[in-house]
């Protein structure tokens, strides 16, 4: 919001690479609510985000991922993206849902 404050014409990229909020152990590394949190600042912005992968995305960082604008979410060819479409399938569109599976280069 402090970007689109800043300057409304220019885009703003967000560059993601989380496994979520929690370690593969299970270990809790991060809340839920941040996820929605960013989610909610991203919808409430009027400037376009763009939504890059650049490593892996889980849990709610693949809900921050899809909820770039339509046609603006990219990854880059080696990224890990593991499905959250099931669990929060009423956020999304189809196209959204389709770009949260795994993709290997």
């Amino acid at each position: 919001m402090y970007l689109e404050w800043m300057n409304s014409k220019e885009h703003v990229y967000i560059y993601i690479n989380s496994t979520g909020t929690a370690r593969d152990d299970g270990e809790p590394v991060g809340m839920e609510s941040e996820g929605f949190a960013i989610y909610d600042a991203m919808m409430r912005m009027k400037t376009e985000i763009h939504t890059l992968c650049i490593g892996a995305t889980a849990g709610h960082a693949c809900l921050v991922l899809a909820a770039g604008k339509k046609r603006q979410t990219l990854y880059v060819p080696s990224c890990q993206s593991y499905d959250l479409a099931t669990t929060y399938s009423f956020l999304w569109d189809d196209a959204s849902i389709r770009c949260c599976y795994s993709c290997k280069g």
